[in-house]
């Protein structure tokens, strides 16, 4: 079997893992939970796989993917996260003109 069929059958399966654990739980509970998850994923598979040294590849492979999909996942929600925070902050309009004056202060005098 080809090192690349098994890196697609890798990311094969870390894709239709996180569709479905994000779908049930949620993005933010996964990023949360990101090594948990990580870890979990990259046992559990490698048992599942056990059979051969192909399946082992796999699962490994694919646990290395998955460190990898959540870091990149991990940093972009942030990144977003911080975007949107800054541009609900509230803008205080600077007019040229603006010299302090108000109308309570009345009348300067010269």
């Amino acid at each position: 079997m080809s090192i690349g069929l098994v890196f697609l059958m890798s990311v094969v399966s870390v894709v239709s893992f996180l569709i479905v654990l994000i779908r049930t739980i949620g993005l933010r509970r996964v990023l949360k939970h990101a090594t948990w998850v990580d870890v979990i994923f990259t046992v559990v598979t490698v048992l599942i796989l056990a059979g051969s040294i192909t399946g082992m590849l796999i699962g490994i492979l694919a646990g290395l993917v998955m460190t990898g999909a959540l870091t990149v996942l991990k940093a972009l929600v942030y990144s977003f996260d911080a975007q949107r925070a800054n541009a609900a902050k509230p803008v205080q309009p600077v007019h040229p003109c603006d010299d302090g004056w108000t109308p309570r202060d009345g009348w300067r005098q010269l």
